[in-house]
Order: structure tokens, then C-alpha cells, then sequence
């Protein structure tokens, strides 16, 4: 039987020659084409090209061969979604620099908190050993052809020319385990079913099949998405967008045998949540790792939530029906993406070990170091992914070249169970720090430093210097035995010694993760005014002062948050260990903040408190004059009295429409309100 393997073809030279060989080999070789590319002008041969951040359109689509042009940038979740769209027997072009060592990849700017591309080399070693690998392993499906080489040029038309004449033939798709699947869906108790599978697999297939024994409606993140389930689906089956389909659950009056979600792990969490209480069976498919993110952690947390409601059955697909089993292609998406690097975590126990903590190491290790081991790599981003469902290859790329990293590791008996991620910030400059806190500059990186400023309105949060904590994650089997008090007792002391400033976090806010940063110190110091789309909670963020100046921050922000808190308490509904300051009589630095909004572009987050602090004396002055100068910001006040939120309100005053225009008038209104000295107890 003739192989139906997938072929990778990886070709670096010269760019004019490097363009004169593809465009040969794209009118040799027969078949439907997709090229994913950030410089479509050099494929002016071929006009459907797709930029690399709009590869998720290709999800659901299926093509025979493919072209990715890496010379300049390589998007990670972008290669890996193009590689998952090839059929069997078919060829992925991957186009590289000629020399990695000295490769800026403009990729970079995605991940990278600095505003220029970067040189890669912990990737580009990573890369090139698993393509060196790879030819070893699976020579015959595998070529790497450099153009300046004379043997190379020949050895590629080679290939070409027999691929070309070799027979295609027709694969034969195995759906035996989705079949029995089915089956087992059909007879199933379970009010909500999750399926699982790695691209390929056929879930949509499986979902679409379902779809011809029920009355099923169907949601995805985009109607793209599911143009495979719908090739397997009954005419006419209904699809509705995520936010369209809850709107048709509340106002129909019977409701489908089946709800059917496809791609669930890429729909907001607050959406999956509703979609989740109606009382339907229902049928959530995932990608478990890849260009999403960690599926399964998403949806983990979701179920943890609901498993005592609802009968949840777990189910997965193994057997790939778009290509052969063992594919090579695949295999080398696989390792060079590290998706097989951490076991499903969809059980119902788990086992716990016992450690004794003052056995456990904790050490800190360079990136290098990180990449010199495969087998610390490929433990070390699985304990991330495990442990934080909005892990991506973004995360990868970040772990591996990254400035500004800085990484720790846990071991007990000389197994890795804990890893911690940081991330410099600080130390910027007064000029940018007093543009960023008027709103005229947002800089790349500093997410939380830049956050405290332009959010928290306190300047010294970036000047200073701070390390972030972007991730840390434990061992499921060895967590609650204070191995991450100890990994972060261990950074203290390093940073201490180091004259870093404070230590930083932010989180999605639940009652978990909040009371573990304030058992190891960390102070609540901004608390934002809008839930997260992904996660359906609250930001907030937290620091640990290491430093006199650290601790003056420290002080003078929970401070701060004390006073705000007087009005934010109501309107956010949180319960949060922040003590109420009662004093609310505008003072001096109530006065800076009111001529920072009036003045500045400075943020109408911000600066909620500080203008309820200015309605509210004003209110109680009730002076006809100085009243008779804040329609706007007296209509607000009397909304956040009324328990309505503020930035949901549009002001119908004077044909005011869009909160856009509000915060300009607003503005506008402060101004004038500042000249009132009465209002800051002033003659």
C-alpha cells in the first residue's frame, strides 16, 4: 500500500531564488493551494494568501498543500493551525531565513514587552533540532534544502518530480471510533457531554453525525468554525452565534434535544457559563492543546463549578480520519509545539504524594538552561498548561526567548513540581511615566506598573523596580503542602538581595486565589472596573513591598483603595478584605487627580472615586450656582446612588449620545468645577 504520510518540505536562500522555486513548485505540483504569509506581495503568483493573526479563519477548512512563510516572523498558532488543515499525502512548505543564528523575528513583537523585534535563539535551536531530528527520523518525508547548495537544488527537484508523478491516493477514512462513539452518545445518561480530541480527530464530524439522530442547535466561536460539523449535519440544521443562541434559549418555547458547542474552550467563559444552566443535554467539543490554548483547563474550571448540578460525561477521540496514523507532520507539530507535554486532567481523583518540604529545592534557572534539557522544557511547560487554562504557544515562545524573564523551579526527589515565571518591570523614565499617566502614551510591556499608573494614578508603581508574576504552577499530585510559599518565600529573598522594589501579580478574581496571595503578604492595590471577557471576573492586583520605597507605594496605594473603596464596594459586589475609609472631603490630592482628568486624557477608570468624592460635596453644598455647572457628573452620581451601573448609563442630556462623548463633557465640566475654591474648603 502506497504511504499516505504527510510531507514537510523546509527551504532557506537567497530571496529572489528562494521565490522563483516556490513559484515552480506551486505550478508543478497539482492540487488546492493556501499560503500563510505576512508578505503576500512576494506571492504574486498566487492570490489566496492569509496573514498569519487571521489563521484561525482556516479552522474547519481542509486544503492539499500549503506554503508558510517564516522568513521574517513565525507565528507558532498560526504554523500549527495550517498544519492541522492538510489532508493526507500532502506538502507543507516551511520557508526560513538563511541563518537562524541571526534571525530578528518579528514575531516577536507579539510576545516580547519591547518595542522592537528581537533575535530568537533558544527557538531557533529548538526548531532546528527538532527538524534535524525529524529528517533523521523520517528522511523520506522529510526535506531540508538549502538553495546555495548545488546537491540541495537537485535533491529537491528530485523530490518534486517524483512526488508529482507518484499516484494520490484516495484515503479512506476510518470513522469506526466515532461511530461507536455515537453510539454510546445515543444511550448516554449524561446531561452534559465533553469531548475531546487533538486536530484531525473528526469532533466536528462526530458533533455534525449526532446532529442527524436529534433536533440540535449549534453555536461555535464563528460560523467558520463549523463548516465541517455542518458538512456531516441534516439541511437545515440551525446555527446561532454564542450571544444570539442565549437570546433565542430564554425566549423559545421548547428547547432542542441537543445544544451542541463546537470549539467550546474559544467562547468566553461568562457565555459557556449561561449556556451551561439551560435544561438541555449538552454537547461541548474541544481542541485539548494547540493555537486555544489549554482546553482543557478552561473547561475544567467551568465543570469544577457545576459537577454537583449536572451529570458531565468526559469522552475522547484518538484516531485521526484527515491523515494517516503516526503521520509524520504531525509529529513534528507535536514536539516542536510540545503538545503531548502533560496527560489529560479530566479524572475524577487525584492521587495525591506526600513530600517532605524541606527536601524540596527551589532554584532559579536561565532559558537556556531551560532549553538545554529537553526533557525539563517539555515538564516545565506542562506543569503551565496543567495548571493555567489560558496557557498558549504564545506562553512558549515567551518561556523561551523572551527579555526580562526570569524563571524558578521547584524539585522533590529530582522530579520537577513547580515552576514560577517573572517578568521585569519598572524602571522607567519620569518623562514616559508622566505620559503614560495622562493617557498620551501606552508603551509595550509593564503590564501591571503601567496599570498602577495610568489606572491606580500613582507614578512611583513604574519608576521603581518590581519583578511580575506571570505564572507559577504545582504538580496536581503535590499541591497544598506549601511548595509554592516556599518558591515565592525563595524569590523574595533573591529579589531582596538584588534591590528590587516590590513584587507584583494580577488575577482573575476568585475567592481562592485571593486568599492564597494575601496568606503569602501580598496587598491588595487595584481592583478593576470591568469583569474579563475570557475569564468572567474582576482584575485585581496585588504587590509585596521589598524595599523602604516599595513599602511607601505599598502603604500609600492600599490607602488610596480604602477611600475608593467607599464607592466601588456597591457597584463592583465584591468581597474583598479592603477596610472602608469613611473620609471623603475632597483634599490636595483629590485636587491633582480632578486636574489630571480635566486636563489630560488621563483614565475615566481612574478617576471614578475622586469625581463621586467631587458630586458628593457638591451635593452637599447645594448651591444653586455650582450645581447649575455639573449636569453630567450630578446625573451620575445619582445613578451610582441608584445602584446602576455608571458605564452602562448613556446621559440623554442635550442629545448626548456614546460614553465617548460623556467623559468629553465631563471633563469639560470638572474644569470649570476647579475654579470653585468653596468645593476644596478654600477662601
Amino acid at each position: 500500500m502506497t504511504s499516505q504520510f504527510r510531507h514537510l518540505v523546509i527551504v532557506y536562500g537567497e530571496e529572489k531564488l528562494l521565490a522563483y522555486t516556490i513559484e515552480d513548485i506551486y505550478r508543478t505540483i497539482v492540487g488546492d493551494w493556501i499560503i500563510v504569509t505576512d508578505d503576500p506581495d512576494y506571492f504574486s503568483f498566487y492570490n489566496d494568501v492569509v496573514s498569519p493573526i487571521h489563521a484561525k479563519q482556516l479552522l474547519g477548512r481542509e486544503f492539499k498543500h500549503a506554503i508558510f512563510d517564516a522568513r521574517h516572523a513565525f507565528n507558532l498558532d498560526a504554523f500549527a493551525i495550517l498544519s492541522g488543515t492538510l489532508a493526507a499525502n500532502s506538502m507543507l512548505i516551511l520557508l526560513l531565513p538563511p541563518k537562524l543564528e541571526d534571525w530578528v523575528d518579528q514575531d516577536s513583537l507579539r510576545w516580547n514587552e519591547q518595542p522592537t523585534a528581537i533575535k530568537v535563539p533558544q527557538f531557533a535551536n529548538h526548531l532546528m533540532n527538532n527538524i534535524n531530528n525529524h529528517q533523521c527520523n523520517y528522511p523520506h518525508f522529510c526535506q531540508l534544502i538549502d538553495l546555495s547548495n548545488q546537491y540541495d537544488r537537485k535533491q529537491l527537484t528530485h523530490f518534486i518530480h517524483s512526488y508529482q508523478e507518484r499516484r494520490d491516493p484516495q484515503l479512506m477514512l476510518d470513522c469506526n471510533e466515532q461511530l461507536s462513539l455515537l453510539n454510546r452518545l445515543k444511550v448516554s445518561k449524561n446531561d452534559i457531554v465533553l469531548l475531546t480530541a487533538k486536530r484531525g480527530r473528526g469532533k466536528s464530524a462526530l458533533a455534525g453525525m449526532l446532529a442527524n439522530h436529534y433536533h440540535c442547535w449549534i453555536t461555535a466561536p464563528n460560523r467558520n468554525a463549523v463548516a465541517t460539523l455542518m458538512a456531516f449535519a441534516p439541511k437545515p440544521t440551525s446555527f446561532y452565534a454564542p450571544d444570539e443562541l442565549i437570546v433565542k434559549l430564554n425566549n423559545s418555547a421548547s428547547l432542542p434535544d441537543w445544544l451542541i458547542i463546537d470549539e467550546a474552550a474559544m467562547i468566553p467563559l461568562p457565555m459557556l457559563t449561561k449556556l451551561l444552566k439551560y435544561p438541555c443535554r449538552i454537547l461541548l467539543t474541544s481542541t485539548v492543546e494547540g493555537y486555544e490554548g489549554t482546553g482543557q483547563g478552561l473547561l475544567l474550571k467551568l465543570f469544577q463549578q457545576i459537577s454537583d448540578k449536572r451529570d458531565i460525561g468526559y469522552y475522547q477521540l484518538k484516531t485521526p480520519i484527515r491523515w494517516e496514523c503516526n503521520d509524520p507532520l504531525e509529529i513534528f507539530v507535536d514536539r516542536l509545539t510540545l503538545t503531548n507535554c502533560n496527560k489529560s486532567i479530566f479524572s475524577k481523583e487525584v492521587h495525591k504524594y506526600e513530600v517532605d518540604i524541606d527536601q524540596v529545592t527551589v532554584s532559579s534557572l536561565t532559558q537556556h538552561q531551560l532549553t538545554s534539557s529537553v526533557k525539563l522544557l517539555v515538564n516545565f511547560f506542562g506543569l503551565l498548561k496543567t495548571a493555567h487554562y489560558q496557557t498558549t504557544l504564545i506562553d512558549l515562545r515567551r518561556l523561551l526567548d523572551a527579555t526580562n524573564l526570569k524563571l524558578y523551579k521547584a524539585d522533590y526527589q529530582h522530579q520537577l513540581i513547580g515552576t514560577l515565571v517573572l517578568i521585569e518591570e519598572g524602571g522607567l523614565d519620569s518623562d514616559l511615566v508622566e505620559a503614560i499617566i495622562k493617557g498620551y502614551r501606552r508603551p509595550r510591556g509593564n503590564l501591571v506598573a503601567q496599570s498602577l499608573v495610568a489606572h491606580g494614578g500613582v507614578r512611583q508603581a513604574a519608576i521603581l523596580n518590581s519583578f511580575r508574576i506571570n505564572r507559577i504552577a504545582i504538580d496536581q499530585h503535590f499541591r497544598r503542602q506549601g511548595i509554592a510559599s516556599k518558591m515565592i518565600n525563595q524569590l523574595i529573598q533573591d529579589s531582596q538581595s538584588k534591590n528590587y522594589d516590590y513584587l507584583s501579580v494580577s488575577f482573575a478574581y476568585s475567592k481562592e486565589i485571593l486568599n492564597f496571595w494575601i496568606k503569602r503578604g501580598f496587598n491588595i492595590v487595584h481592583v478593576g472596573t470591568h469583569k474579563d471577557a475570557s475569564s468572567g471576573s474582576y482584575a485585581l492586583m496585588a504587590i509585596y513591598p521589598l524595599s523602604e520605597a516599595g513599602k511607601s507605594l505599598c502603604d500609600g496605594m492600599t490607602q488610596r483603595l480604602s477611600r475608593n473603596w467607599y464607592w466601588l464596594k456597591n457597584r463592583l459586589s465584591l468581597s474583598l478584605p479592603i477596610e472602608v475609609n469613611n473620609s471623603q472631603q475632597l483634599d490636595e490630592g483629590d485636587r491633582q487627580e480632578l486636574q489630571l482628568f480635566a486636563t489630560t486624557s488621563y483614565a475615566y477608570s481612574a478617576s471614578l472615586s475622586v469625581l463621586y468624592r467631587l458630586a458628593n460635596q457638591i451635593k452637599q453644598l447645594n448651591k444653586p450656582n455650582i450645581t447649575s455647572i455639573a449636569p453630567l457628573l450630578l446625573a451620575q452620581f445619582d445613578h451610582v446612588l441608584a445602584d446602576h451601573p455608571i458605564d452602562k448609563h448613556i446621559v440623554k442630556h442635550d442629545h448626548l449620545l456614546g460614553k465617548k462623548t460623556l467623559i468629553k463633557l465631563l471633563r469639560q465640566e470638572v474644569d470649570q468645577l476647579l475654579k470653585i475654591k468653596e468645593l476644596f474648603n478654600e477662601q
